[in-house]
C-alpha cells in the first residue's frame, strides 16, 4: 500500500516526538487483538511498544506505519498486519525503519503522480518493492501451503487497474515494450521473494530491524548512530 519514496524529513521529525496519546482513534495493544495469527503475535509481542489500530489513515491521514520515540503505531486490519511486517523486513536501510511510511510518499501524493504519468521511473521502483513485498506476505499468509508457487496470484499489473494504468502512461520512459512483459517482470520477482524467504528469515531479519528502531526510540532527539545497511546480510540467508 505505501508506494514512492520521498525526503518526509519535516513530517518525520514533527511527529518523531509527538505524543499521540490524545487521538480518538482507538489504539490496541497486541494481546488486545484477538484475529492476529499466531506468527505475527509473536513477532510484534517482541516490543511492548507497538500500537495497532484498524485501517491506514485511520490515525494520521494517508498514513500507516508511524514510529515515534514513545510508540509504533501500525494499521493491522487494512492493510493486513502481513503486509505491514513484510514493509519492515524488506527494507534494506536502517534509516527507513524510523521514518513515517518508511520514508514513502503518502497515498494520496503518489497516487496523484502516477495518475499524471510523472512518475515512472518511480512506478517502476515501486512495483519492485511491492512485488517483493507481497511474496513474503503471502509466505506469513500461507497462500501457495502445500501447492506450487506457480499457482495463481495477486498480480498487481494483471488485477489492479489503478497500477495497470500507471504501467501503461510508463511504458513509453521504460525498457518495457508492453504490459505483458511489465507482468512477467512482475511474477519474476515475486517468485523470487517467495522462493527464497521462509517464517525462520522474515523472524530473523524483523529481530534485526526491531533492534535499530528499539535504539532510535531510547536515543534522545532523532539520534546520530550511524544508519546500517541490512541489503548484504541479508542476502546471505
Amino acid at each position: 500500500m505505501h508506494a514512492g519514496i520521498a525526503g518526509m524529513k519535516n513530517e518525520h521529525k514533527s511527529y518523531s516526538t509527538m505524543d499521540m496519546s490524545m487521538s480518538k482513534t482507538k489504539l490496541y495493544t497486541v494481546d488486545t487483538v484477538k484475529d492476529l495469527s499466531p506468527f505475527a503475535h509473536s513477532l510484534l509481542s517482541m516490543e511492548p511498544r507497538f500500537r495497532l489500530y484498524d485501517m491506514i489513515g485511520d490515525f494520521v491521514e494517508d498514513r500507516g506505519y508511524i514510529p515515534t520515540k514513545s510508540a509504533l503505531y501500525l494499521p493491522y486490519g487494512f492493510p493486513g498486519i502481513e503486509h505491514e511486517i513484510a514493509h519492515m523486513v524488506e527494507m534494506s536501510y536502517g534509516n527507513r525503519l524510523v521514518k513515517l511510511d518508511w520514508g514513502f510518499q503518502d497515498i494520496k501524493t503518489y497516487s496523484k503522480a502516477m495518475r499524471g504519468g510523472a512518475n515512472h521511473k518511480g512506478t517502476f521502483q515501486a512495483l519492485a518493492r511491492e512485488a517483493r513485498v507481497r511474496g513474503i506476505q503471502d509466505i506469513m499468509d500461507g497462500v501457495h501451503a502445500n501447492r506450487g508457487v506457480s499457482d495463481n496470484h495477486f498480480n498487481m499489473v494483471k488485477y489492479n487497474p489503478v497500477w495497470k494504468d500507471a504501467v501503461v502512461k510508463a511504458l513509453p520512459f521504460g525498457k518495457f515494450k508492453s504490459i505483458e512483459e511489465v507482468i512477467d517482470w512482475w511474477d519474476h520477482i515475486y517468485v523470487n521473494a517467495y522462493v527464497n524467504w521462509n517464517l525462520d528469515r522474515i523472524r530473523h531479519e524483523w529481530v534485526i530491524r526491531l533492534d535499530y528502531i528499539r535504539n532510535w526510540m531510547e536515543t534522545r532527539g532523532r539520534g546520530r548512530r550511524a544508519a546500517p545497511s541490512f541489503k548484504r546480510r541479508s542476502q546471505r540467508q
